[in-house]
């Protein structure tokens, strides 16, 4: 909404301050018709075209015991306020800011009194520029948005001859809109007498306002009411919220270490079966090695006895070869009497070698298979420091060294 400040009289000839071509042509015409008005203070109110819009005009006039600045009688002083497309419903309002800037500002500064006489002390607005800038910026400061509302097709009239006087207090009748609705014109001035009727009309309708505030009022604070009980309820539910976050974040740490110690547990148990199959093993490997030195010591005992045989032999083939001796020729003759029997006795023992020899190159090799079975097949599973398993093979059987068996050491 555009607003309008003009200052306007006749100081030293017809003046208009923060005037354009548009206000000037409506402004003008208070310097024609501005004489003969009886009333010191007076608000004349205007609806006009603006141009291509429709804009309304409020006019506080001094009019009575003017003069110039040079004191030429026949002077007035006016301040119009211009609202583009908007009309003001509070006009009163209007009219006592207006009429307090006059008494308040332009009186000892741009007009000065004596005797009931007003005169000009400048002679022209320019000189109180500052001044009545300071007055724009205030009146303005006084108008709300919420007192405007916008001029539509109903103010149609521009009948200037009808229009009617109001006292300030009945400006807020229906009466008073209509008049200006009908005739594009209305004028206001605590010199007019109040309608009682209109006044009766004013004072029921602000009861029926002041009904409706309270009922609003009323509504206002239940609806606050139901606000702040929504507030605490939402305050409520979300310390509600909160707790059962808590509640939840607990179960869930409470689940986790369940689930780590039963993961742990398991893991115990596994790594103690492990140790356990390890012991098994490790006490088959002592009881295979064990068995194996028996065998080899069994093994050498056997070659021992073979020894013993092959050198009783060896000998007696040495004496059963020479001749001219008596033991050989005791032999020969025991051996030819004997017969079958005889040459029994001299093959029994090379017998008795070779089936040891092979029963002991058996064994041998039963015991290297079986040491070599029992390698691939027992690997144990040994738990690290940090609970995984870890492969390591079984400890070599313990083998005598010096058992071992040197059959190409020996010479027959």
């Amino acid at each position: 909404m555009n607003l309008e400040f003009f200052v306007h009289g006749v100081p030293y000839g017809h003046c208009v301050w923060n005037g354009d071509k548009v206000s000037d042509s409506f402004i003008n015409q208070f310097y024609v018709s501005y004489k003969g008005v009886r009333e010191q203070a007076r608000l004349v109110v205007d609806i006009a075209r603006n141009g291509s819009a429709v804009s309304s005009y409020y006019t506080y006039l001094r009019t009575c015991s003017y003069s110039d600045s040079e004191g030429r009688s026949g002077s007035f002083f006016g301040m119009t306020l211009r609202f583009d497309g908007y009309y003001c419903r509070e006009v009163a309002h209007v009219f006592n800011i207006l009429d307090e800037a006059y008494n308040r500002a332009i009186v000892g500064q741009v007009i000065e009194s004596h005797g009931g006489v007003s005169k000009y002390r400048i002679s022209d607005f320019k000189q109180a520029d500052t001044l009545l800038k300071g007055i724009c910026e205030e009146l303005f400061g006084r108008l709300e948005q919420s007192m405007f509302l916008p001029i539509d097709g109903s103010f149609a009239g521009r009948d200037a001859k009808r229009a009617e006087a109001f006292n300030p207090a009945d400006t807020g009748c229906p009466a008073f809109f209509d008049s200006l609705r009908q005739s594009g014109k209305a004028y206001v001035s605590p010199e007019y007498p109040a309608n009682s009727a209109v006044q009766s009309e004013l004072r029921r309708m602000v009861s029926a306002e002041r009904e409706n505030v309270a009922r609003e009022q009323k509504l206002a604070a239940d609806r606050q009411q139901q606000i702040d009980e929504l507030e605490r309820d939402i305050e409520r539910k979300n310390k509600t919220i909160e707790q059962l976050n808590g509640e939840k974040s607990r179960l869930q740490q409470q689940i986790d270490g369940n689930r780590f110690r039963t993961e742990l547990a398991s893991e115990q148990q596994r790594s103690q079966k492990l140790e356990e199959e390890n012991r098994i093993l490790r006490q088959q490997n002592e009881d295979l090695a064990s068995r194996e030195v028996q065998i080899s010591d069994d093994v050498h005992r056997q070659i021992d006895a073979l020894y013993d045989d092959m050198n009783k032999m060896r000998r007696f083939l040495r004496e059963y070869r020479r001749p001219g001796t008596s033991k050989s020729n005791d032999a020969l003759k025991h051996d030819h009497g004997n017969g079958a029997s005889g040459r029994g006795m001299l093959r029994r023992p090379v017998v008795k070698w070779i089936v040891l020899l092979t029963v002991l190159a058996g064994m041998a090799y039963g015991v290297h298979s079986c040491n070599a079975a029992q390698n691939r097949k027992y690997k144990t599973e040994k738990p690290n420091n940090d609970g995984t398993p870890s492969t390591e093979k079984p400890a070599d059987p313990k083998i005598n060294k010096d058992t071992t068996y040197k059959y190409n050491e020996k010479k027959f």
